[in-house]
């Protein structure tokens, strides 16, 4: 089974997802409260209280005939439902509905798995090669500006402003299923989707080494700290973004380069 990196891409200042959910024959208004400004919910995080996919379990466990509601990021790369009574979600705000995938209602079921793969989420089915040691954030930059005064014995002054860290992310040879399509440039799970949702609109997101990728595999993937590195930003100084096409092949769509600079970046608060 091989593995891959995982990149979690998250959504800033969510405001309040709310949806109506029948369980055992009631229906009740269920509401996953709002990040604020300072906050947002990644599609799914190692840590619960920055997961959107716990806190819509722990939401829809709110309904007074659902006991256990159990939702998990699949090494299909899919989001998994599985209810203890048969549910029925209608979604009143679409912005967290689309985040995990769904393209519209859940029927109800006891169980059940998303329409497609987030756009928040790119696994190359390949691992990173960072320019920074491998595990480590990034590596330090630092802002220093250095004023020589003239003549033979030089007086140099440096002085220090900021450090910042950063790292260049390349991906080699990642196939085209996972890279771009023709026939739907914004397909979830491709590099192009989450490039569109992630990376160009500077929203923070993370990286896990070296996590199993199965597309017949409905198992919990299993995000861990100790594979955790971030989180980042686009690393970008000005003027316009291009999506850019990268061929390891000359003048074949088949296997991609994905280069991504980026910056570590602060975590919501």
């Amino acid at each position: 089974m091989p593995s891959s990196s995982w990149l979690i891409g998250s959504a800033p200042n969510m405001p309040a997802q709310s949806m109506e959910v029948t369980a055992g024959g009631d229906t009740e208004t269920i509401v996953v409260a709002a990040t604020g400004d300072d906050g947002g919910w990644y599609l799914d995080d190692w840590q619960s209280s920055r997961s959107y996919l716990s806190a819509l379990e722990t939401a829809l466990e709110t309904h007074s005939r659902i006991t256990t509601a159990t939702i998990h990021l699949g090494r299909d790369r899919l989001v998994h439902f599985a209810f203890d009574t048969a549910t029925a979600i209608e979604f009143t705000d679409t912005e967290g509905r689309d985040l995990i995938g769904m393209n519209g209602d859940f029927a109800s079921a006891t169980s059940g798995v998303a329409d497609t793969v987030s756009r928040w989420l790119w696994v190359p089915d390949r691992p990173e090669n960072p320019s920074a040691m491998v595990g480590r954030d990034g590596d330090t930059v630092y802002d220093e500006t250095v004023s020589v005064s003239p003549g033979a014995q030089s007086t140099i002054v440096a002085t220090g402003f900021n450090t910042r860290e950063y790292n260049d992310f390349d991906f080699r040879f990642v196939p085209n299923a996972y890279f771009d399509t023709a026939s739907d440039t914004n397909n979830g799970g491709q590099w192009r989707a989450f490039y569109d949702r992630v990376i160009r609109r500077f929203r923070l997101f993370k990286l896990y080494r070296g996590l199993l990728h199965d597309e017949a595999d409905t198992t919990d993937v299993g995000l861990l700290a100790s594979r955790l590195i971030g989180p980042y930003k686009l690393r970008h100084t000005s003027g316009p973004l291009r999506f850019r096409n990268e061929r390891e092949i000359r003048h074949v769509d088949r296997l991609h380069r994905v280069r991504l600079p980026v910056v570590v970046a602060t975590e919501y608060s």
